[in-house]
Order: structure tokens, then sequence, then C-alpha cells
């Protein structure tokens, strides 16, 4: 197929210490599991406190809006990982 390979960003390493596209793996119980890569989490925290800041110029009704848009993207994406955790503390950490 003649593809450009990014030698940067490629890597065949163990399975735990790759991310890929926001996820990374573990082991547990002989078993490889997924979850989110902290970067990723880091970006989503981020991207929260920009839209929840009190300075954009935005009523409440379109950050809460945006708010809600942007989070069941982000948990639709990310779905497929062990999240229950990160998402109660997410939850708390949103509403201190």
């Amino acid at each position: 197929m003649f593809l450009k390979v990014n030698w940067e960003k490629t890597v065949v390493d163990e399975a735990w210490k790759v991310k890929f596209l926001g996820f990374s793996f573990y082991q547990c119980k002989g078993k490889m599991r997924i979850r989110i890569h902290p970067k990723s989490v880091a970006k989503m925290k981020a991207k929260i406190k920009k839209l929840t800041s009190r300075s954009n110029g935005m009523g409440n009704v379109d950050r809460a809006m945006k708010l809600r848009r942007y989070i069941m993207g982000w948990v639709n994406y990310f779905k497929i990982a062990d999240v229950k955790k990160l998402l109660q503390t997410t939850d708390e950490w949103m509403r201190r």
C-alpha cells in the first residue's frame, strides 16, 4: 500500500507501555484489560475547565448544553474501557 510510517509515533513494546487512540492496557487476573490513558483524562479535565469557566461569556443554559454534549461524546468514545471509578471521581471533581 506504500503508506508512510511515522517513526516518532510507531512503537513495538509491551502492551501496558503503549498509548493507542487514547487508550492504554493493563493486566488483571491474567487478562489484558483496557483503560483510558492519563493524557486523555488530563485533556478531558482541561476541556471541562474551559467549558465551565465563568469568564467565557456563555449563559448557564448554553454552558450546560455544551458540557453535556462534550461529556456524552467522551463517554461514548471511551465506553469500551474500564471507566466506572474514573467517572465517579470525575463527577465528584466537577461538582466541587
